[in-house]
């Protein structure tokens, strides 16, 4: 997974992890480089007339 999101990095490409659950799952993302996390730890999926989005920043 680290490679994955480091390809994404030399891109210059935000990373986003979808669909986890957990805060262990959350970490790993974390320590593989994601920019940015979705997922039922936060909420569950909402609708959204507006086409707008949002993500969660995960910092350094």
């Amino acid at each position: 997974m680290k490679a994955i999101m480091g390809r994404g990095h030399d891109l210059r490409i935000s990373t986003v992890g979808e669909g986890f659950e957990t805060p262990e799952q959350r970490d790993l993302l974390r320590r593989a480089g994601c920019n940015a996390v979705q997922g039922y730890l936060f909420g569950s999926a909402m609708p959204n007339p507006i086409g707008e989005t949002r993500s969660i920043g995960l910092g350094a």
